[in-house]
């Protein structure tokens, strides 16, 4: 049996997210730092835990961590080609200072790349406090890479982290499980393979492609394919859906089937081949 749980924090958990947000400030102007001094919290946090983007570390009955992440990007800090390929971006992760030494912090991180990994996702993406060198020493440790220094006018953050790994295994569950939330129809087809001067032109046999009803359109891109490799994800950047297969596309409409309400934006979403030959499995988050 694991020791911790990780779950999504509800709108009575803000008071446990604001505690321990809270006491990292007050240590942080300890340090001579002035990062998570700028802005009022509580508003913010409360939209993200209305979100669903805020989770806590929870060790029997005490929360001992909190993390907040979504697809969002921030637009002053990613650039447009960085937002259309899938990502987490993580924000507002901190520990109980009583539990220091323990490896909170590093066990926060693993799991958030386990948790975009069962989803299809591999990079992991984080802004930090420009002139908190320690804490960016600290990322470093952990095999994250400084990307660059962005210095936005009124902004105090700008050192950008990316991260692409896949975790060990985890001592934490998650109360959360990744299954399939909506059935789309759809039509498979194997394409067959031709030879032109002994070489070997299009799909190999058996390769499947499944095109998604019609009336789901990608810009750039007419007949959305969903191949056993590819498992294309569904996420929101911040400036609108989008599908990623081989590359990412707009999605311009969607199938009647899907209802809008079942998409959360910051959350992640796949598509992936069922046993059936006339749908595709669409993928999403439910409560363990």
């Amino acid at each position: 049996m694991t020791r911790y749980a990780m779950r999504r924090a509800t709108p009575a958990d803000l008071p446990h997210v604001m505690a321990l947000l809270g006491q990292r400030t007050e240590w942080l102007r300890t340090r001579g730092t002035d990062q998570w001094s700028t802005r009022e919290f509580a508003p913010v946090m409360r939209a993200a835990v209305d979100r669903g983007d805020t989770w806590l570390l929870w060790d029997g009955d005490t929360a001992v961590a909190t993390l907040t992440m979504s697809t969002m990007a921030d637009p002053d800090f990613w650039t447009p080609e960085e937002r259309t390929t899938p990502a987490l971006y993580l924000s507002k992760l901190a520990t109980r200072l009583d539990r220091a030494g323990e490896g909170l912090g590093a066990m926060l991180i693993d799991w958030a790349a386990d948790y975009a990994g069962a989803r299809g996702v591999n990079w992991l993406r984080w802004d930090v406090w420009k002139t908190n060198t320690r804490l960016q020493d600290y990322y470093r440790s952990l095999g994250a890479r400084l990307l660059r220094i962005v210095d936005k006018p009124g902004r105090h953050s700008g050192a950008l982290f990316e991260l692409s790994r896949k975790p060990p295994a985890l001592d934490v569950t998650t109360t959360t499980r990744f299954v399939p939330i909506a059935t789309l129809p759809s039509h498979r087809f194997v394409p067959h393979t031709t030879w032109v001067d002994e070489l070997p032109t299009g799909n190999p046999i058996g390769y499947d492609r499944v095109d998604i009803v019609d009336n789901m359109t990608l810009t750039g891109q007419p007949e959305p394919a969903v191949t056993p490799d590819s498992r294309p994800i569904l996420f929101d950047s911040g400036d609108g859906w989008h599908v990623n297969t081989f590359f990412s596309h707009p999605v311009e409409t969607w199938p009647p089937e899907l209802d809008p309400a079942l998409l959360r934006p910051g959350h992640l979403y796949r598509l992936q081949l069922g046993e059936s030959a006339s749908t595709v499995d669409f993928y999403g988050d439910v409560p363990a």
